[in-house]
């Protein structure tokens, strides 16, 4: 198994970051001093939304592969 180094972790990628529950990890990655991206496939809606643009996290519409190679995320969730 192949073991990850968080010490070596500065920016992690959320792919459906507009549900609740990667919404709400988004925010406490961000809290814990990483940089947080990510993206969703449709529009997000509140609660989600609200805890994204209150933290000021980035996030994109649709999934493309220029959102997530444009991020450099050093881990993708």
């Amino acid at each position: 198994m192949h073991e990850i180094d968080l010490d070596k972790i500065q920016s992690i990628y959320f792919v459906g970051i507009g549900g609740i529950a990667m919404s709400a990890t988004a925010g406490i990655a961000l809290k814990a001093g990483f940089k947080v991206f990510g993206s969703n496939s449709s529009d997000l809606y509140s609660p989600a939304k609200d805890v994204l643009d209150s933290d000021e996290i980035e996030y994109s519409l649709g999934y493309k592969a220029e959102n997530i190679i444009s991020s450099n995320a050093d881990i993708f969730i």
